[in-house]
């Protein structure tokens, strides 16, 4: 999209304004941003957790700066990438691009390098990692405790119901552990 220097619409394509759920009355040349950002506030199309969004989105175009970046966590799910960039006569140019489902990939793989795909319980790096932490803030006056749980014979479900069993059994303890941690306590 290209705003003029008194920040109107000059042109966009289609896929700014499907993106942001735009009418075609709210992407016709001579739309003020201010319009368009309160439109997509009003549809939910909007930054999670920025009360302020349209100042402050407003503010960021007319500070002149020659670019900037930002993602976006938009309320109704999407994750936006926006690249800003001032021209010479004061208007503006940015790009926007749905990330949406790279972003979803780079978190579950996050989750899935410290976690086990079984279970959904921290796996033993991430354990490792919280144990550390704990340690290293002892100094600091603080404490945790360490709970060891062991499930005896279980190498003899496996062997005489199977490993379909097995995982089910793994797979409710785990669910039945994690309903009794708090906001502070991991399981692993």
């Amino acid at each position: 999209c290209m705003f003029d220097f008194d920040q109107r619409l000059l042109l966009c394509n289609d896929a700014y304004a499907s993106m942001y759920g735009l009418r075609p009355q709210d992407s016709r040349p001579g739309t003020t941003l201010r319009q368009i950002l309160e439109h997509r506030v009003e549809i939910g199309s909007s930054p999670i957790g920025v009360d302020d969004y349209v100042e402050s989105r407003l503010r960021a175009v007319s500070r002149g700066s020659p670019a900037w970046f930002a993602v976006d966590e938009l309320r109704n799910g999407r994750v936006i990438a926006v690249t800003h960039r001032s021209l010479p006569d004061g208007g503006s140019v940015a790009t926007h691009e749905d990330i949406t489902t790279r972003k979803r990939a780079e978190d579950r793989i996050a989750y899935l390098a410290h976690h086990d795909v079984l279970t959904g319980l921290a796996n033993r790096a991430y354990f490792h990692a919280v144990l550390d932490d704990a340690i290293a803030k002892l100094d600091e006056g603080a404490d945790f405790s360490l709970l060891y749980l062991d499930l005896d014979h279980f190498k003899t479900v496996n062997d005489t119901l199977g490993h379909a069993v097995g995982d089910m059994l793994l797979e409710q303890f785990a669910q039945r552990l994690t309903t009794c941690l708090g906001p502070q306590e991991v399981a692993a």
